[in-house]
């Protein structure tokens, strides 16, 4: 949790009594009779609650009215088992002022409306509600849930434990992957623009289909998928660029990718097809190396849960 994260929490904690919790980067507790956490989702903040009305979740119209007339809330949706209310705000004092006013409205909302504080597993408003730490998230859970929900992870670990790394196929996945990332380069590209969605989708595609095919995902999967990043980066550029100049000199596509160094070279644009090509791949970098290592942490939580003090 950084500086600024922080500042919000504690600040929002003082008017609340919620608790701020650094180990598991949330703000959480209870709030006027209901289970609440907020957690920075990197683009805003969102605040959970898991809360029913004869068992069922708060209608649209409902949640619709809820996001009128409650500042600060950009979105109030049902996501799995939750409540999910999306909080935005130009500076740290707005986003604690909306954060604030999200977690007011939304209880005093859920109250007037005859909803109950539940169990995000089983769904019953039972008194045994504690905070855990569920696979890189916080859940309100009831013993039973927690206990059925703790032994599948545990299960689940020891089940990914003993499976056995597809390295061939995980090389194909990574490829496959790498050409969905290649194509999106190539489409951006040609409408005139580099972006790190590029960088995202080669990311994300890259290390999915390693992942996918090879059955699980180790530090040799990690590296065969940045290799393959880096090459389909470069081969999408020169794609990019080929379409260009086969588009201006009149040449077949095939013509100007077997001549590609000696056209840019002899037209003097080689220092600004290497500009480029960085230009890419750092834009490729800024969408792709922060998606592996949430990857890579998210492995290593995966199957942890603990009951949150």
């Amino acid at each position: 949790m950084n500086g600024t994260i922080k500042k919000v929490f504690e600040a929002v904690s003082a008017e609340t009594g919620l608790r701020c919790d650094e180990n598991v980067g949330a703000l959480l507790g209870q709030y006027n009779g209901y289970h609440l956490y907020a957690i920075y989702t990197g683009n805003f903040y969102t605040v959970y609650a898991s809360v029913r009305k004869n068992g069922q979740f708060p209608e649209k119209d409902l949640l619709k009215n809820m996001k009128k007339s409650i500042p600060g809330i950009s979105a109030l949706a049902v996501q799995k088992n939750n409540v999910v209310a999306n909080v935005t705000g130009m500076t740290s004092k707005k986003v604690i002022e909306n954060l604030i006013s999200a977690i007011k409205g939304m209880t005093d909302a859920f109250r007037l409306n005859g909803f109950e504080d539940v169990c995000e597993g089983c769904g019953k408003p039972v008194s045994n509600i504690g905070s855990y730490y569920i696979g890189g998230g916080v859940s309100f859970l009831c013993g039973d849930c927690y206990t059925n929900i703790s032994q599948s992870l545990q299960q689940a670990e020891v089940e990914m434990s003993n499976t056995n790394e597809n390295f061939i196929g995980g090389i194909v996945g990574a490829f496959l992957g790498a050409l969905i990332g290649l194509i999106a380069i190539i489409i951006i590209g040609q409408m005139g623009y580099v972006s790190v969605v590029s960088g995202i989708v080669m990311g994300v595609c890259t290390v999915k289909g390693y992942e996918f095919m090879a059955k699980k995902l180790s530090t040799k999967g990690i590296v065969v998928c940045c290799i393959f990043m880096v090459v389909m980066t470069y081969l999408a550029e020169k794609i990019d660029w080929t379409i260009t100049i086969s588009k201006e000199v009149g040449w077949s596509f095939a013509e100007v990718f077997q001549n590609f160094s000696a056209l840019i070279d002899g037209a003097g644009v080689t220092s600004d097809f290497i500009g480029s090509l960085l230009l890419v791949y750092l834009f490729t970098a800024l969408g792709a190396v922060p998606m592996i290592i949430n990857v890579i942490k998210s492995k290593k939580v995966a199957y942890n849960s603990y009951q949150i003090n």
